[in-house]
């Protein structure tokens, strides 16, 4: 995490994006029904922290770039538990999740569904679509269903896979680009192996002239070397 916001306030990109699980939220999640985590009380620190970190990368972007998160599976459990369990509350602004994050507080546009966001480029969590354990094969795929290339997280991985079509020179090409996790494994006490095809990493993608380029940037040692 520290990698990132070092490399946003390095970098200075012209917007910041998020692709979702900023938020774990274990408490709500369908696992947990009826387990002992359905009841621990660490939901809100769970979300302060958030706020918290979502606070950091602001400063480090600067306060007059546009700022998006992504929904996500995770960050949608509060309200599908609210709905299945507590539907008197659903309609409380105080529940929804931005609100409840705080990002209204620091400049963030929460996305509700997936977004056009560059020129030919959507954001999505990842989970639009089926997942492929081949890294950049889940947004590729999520792609080719829509028609434009894929951002995404919700894999773990770090990917970018693309696919050309047409021919004789007239061709169009859609990328699948997802951009790893930032989690501590050794916290996931859920990988009995202790193991799993996951990278940390980010991306980026470089807009000239109406194109747009991307790139998979691995987080290494807990660093982030480009060129």
């Amino acid at each position: 995490m520290q990698a990132a916001l070092d490399f946003v306030r390095y970098y200075k990109p012209d917007e910041l994006w998020c692709v979702g699980d900023e938020l774990d939220a274990p408490e709500p999640s369908r696992w947990n029904k009826g387990m002992v985590g359905e009841y621990a009380d660490t939901l809100q620190a769970g979300i302060d922290k958030t706020h918290e970190i979502m606070a950091k990368f602001r400063a480090a972007l600067g306060k007059n770039k546009k700022f998006y998160i992504q929904r996500s599976n995770h960050t949608d459990r509060i309200d599908t538990y609210m709905r299945k369990y507590a539907p008197a509350f659903s309609s409380l602004k105080s529940l929804e999740i931005e609100t409840l994050l705080g990002y209204d507080k620091i400049g963030v546009t929460y996305l509700h569904r997936m977004h056009e966001l560059l020129p030919g480029w959507v954001m999505a969590h990842g989970d639009e679509g089926a997942l492929n354990r081949a890294p950049g094969a889940t947004a590729l795929n999520l792609a080719k269903s829509i028609g434009k290339s894929v951002v995404c997280g919700h894999t773990h991985r770090v990917g970018l896979q693309h696919e050309t079509r047409g021919f004789y020179g007239n061709t169009h090409t859609l990328f699948g680009l997802e951009v790893g996790h930032m989690m501590d494994i050794k916290q996931a006490s859920y990988l009995t192996s202790g193991n799993a095809n996951w990278q940390q990493g980010i991306g980026i993608l470089v807009e000239s002239k109406g194109k747009v380029t991307p790139h998979a940037v691995s987080i290494i040692n807990g660093e982030i070397n480009i060129p």
